[in-house]
């Protein structure tokens, strides 16, 4: 065998290539669950999330986590606000 058979010689042709919009529809119904379980979970343990701020035991991610729920439920589920 030569050496250099399996060596690439150019770009790999994308014959099988998956079109935008069908990557597009699968990334959002991918993302659906997660954002359905933010916009009505999320704001329900508010009470808890401010206790344990209060007393300085709310991690940072659970804080930026309840602040975009917040954010999000005063633009009404709008993503606009959030692409500027």
């Amino acid at each position: 065998m030569a050496e250099n058979e399996y060596a690439q010689v150019g770009p790999v042709p994308r014959a099988h290539a998956i079109p935008w919009w069908v990557r597009a529809v699968v990334y959002c119904f991918t993302w659906l669950p997660v954002f359905v379980l933010l916009v009505s979970f999320v704001p329900r343990f508010l009470p808890i999330f401010k206790r344990l701020f209060e007393q300085g035991g709310l991690p940072r991610l659970s804080m930026a986590l309840l602040a975009f729920a917040q954010m999000d439920a005063a633009f009404y589920h709008i993503p606009a606000p959030y692409c500027r």
